[in-house]
Order: structure tokens, then sequence, then C-alpha cells
């Protein structure tokens, strides 16, 4: 299956998951791409793993009692001051690491809005971060990409879990 397939269907399961498995998958695909963070974080020595953690929890803190707002809406400021520029930060380490912010972001973002989009996105953000890390090993065509068993097991793995 090619990318645009894959996104068509993706997309779909997406949006016709209850508000509770859309977070839990958001919490999953979190919690896989903070490593990445981490990863970044012990090679460049900036940005706050930490806080970024506190942000997946206040995710899984929700599952249990609505959060007001503006406390959302404040830790969404601090993991944007947290997310690394790929101006500075272009290699496959930064951009791994950007995509483990961005997950979290859409996230948080779902939380407010409850937004599908934002999970669909987080998905991607996922498939991405695989496309980041075989590229940095390979040089492919995107017919030689698409069937890479990284990305077959990345569709695999996302088209499963919604």
């Amino acid at each position: 299956m090619d990318y645009k397939e894959f996104t068509n269907i993706f997309k779909k399961q997406v949006f016709a998951l209850t508000y509770q498995k859309q977070l839990e998958f958001a919490l999953t695909i979190c919690q896989r791409l903070y490593f990445d963070y981490q990863n970044f974080y012990d090679h460049y020595k900036w940005g706050n793993p930490e806080l970024l953690m506190d942000a997946i929890r206040m995710s899984e803190e929700s599952k249990n009692a609505p959060l007001h707002k503006t406390k959302i809406e404040a830790m969404i400021n601090s993991v944007e001051a947290i997310t690394p520029d790929t101006d500075e930060y272009g290699d496959e380490v930064g951009s791994c690491a950007l995509n483990a912010c961005v997950s979290v972001l859409h996230s948080l973002g779902f939380l407010l809005t409850k937004d599908p989009l934002d999970i669909f996105y987080i998905g991607i953000a996922f498939y991405d971060t695989c496309d980041f890390k075989l590229q940095g090993k390979e040089v492919l065509s995107e017919e030689q990409r698409d069937n890479h068993a990284l990305i077959q097991e990345a569709k695999r793995s996302l088209i499963q879990q919604t």
C-alpha cells in the first residue's frame, strides 16, 4: 500500500474511534516517541525531557477528570518552548525530537478541541519518525521507501492500533 492509500485508510479509522480510544492511541504514540526526544536531549544537551513527560502525564490524567483549559494552554506554551527548531537541529535526531513534541502538542490540542484530526497528525508524526530513521540509513526512491520493511511495519502498526 502506498502512502496515499495508507493515509486514507488510517484517517478513516482514526475518525471512527471513540474519544477514549483516540486518547489511548495518542498516549501510546507520545510515549513511544518520547524516547526520541530523550535521545535528542542526551545528544545536544538542549530541551527538557521531564517537561515533555509531564505533558504526556497531563494527557493521561485527563482520562480520569477534565482539565482546565488554561492549564492545558499553559502546558502547550511550555512544550512549544522546548520543541527543537529544525533550522538549528535539522538532522535525524532533531527531526525525531520535533515529531515527539508535535505528537504531544497535538495530544494537548486534542484535549481542548476533541478534533480527531489531531489524532491523525499524531500517527503521521510516528510514521514520519520511522521515515526519518530510514532516510538516515539509506537513500531510497519513494517506491522503495513505501515497500521497505520499516515503513510497512509503521503502516501496519498504525492501522492495527486504530
